[in-house]
């Protein structure tokens, strides 16, 4: 009984350091597509789609970490830079970015 219980105790110990490593990852997504948005990378694609994807990418990961973690991306503790998404999203032709900010809304 004593080993059953330790053993489930480590089965969850293991899966929140996934959950946890989960997070971070998607976190580091973020931040990447956040910063190769804003740098002169995104001009050199030809067609305005591969744009909208990396646009559609960065809103869905913020999506996805608003889930994951516990006190959720929207909060003023999070790693995540939400407003600064939202004034680069808003900054976008309207046409491109109103789906992508009622979806975060």
């Amino acid at each position: 009984m004593l080993l059953r219980a330790l053993s489930r105790r480590a089965q969850l110990l293991y899966c929140s350091f996934l959950r946890a490593l989960f997070r971070e990852a998607l976190l580091a997504l973020i931040m990447v597509d956040r910063c190769y948005l804003r740098s002169k990378l995104v001009a050199q694609f030809s067609r305005e789609e591969t744009s909208l994807l990396v646009l559609r990418v960065m809103v869905g990961l913020i999506i996805l970490y608003d889930w994951v973690h516990p006190a959720g991306a929207f909060c003023r503790s999070s790693s995540v830079d939400v407003k600064g998404c939202v004034k680069f999203l808003q900054q976008q032709p309207a046409a491109k970015a109103e789906p992508l900010l009622n979806a975060l809304r």
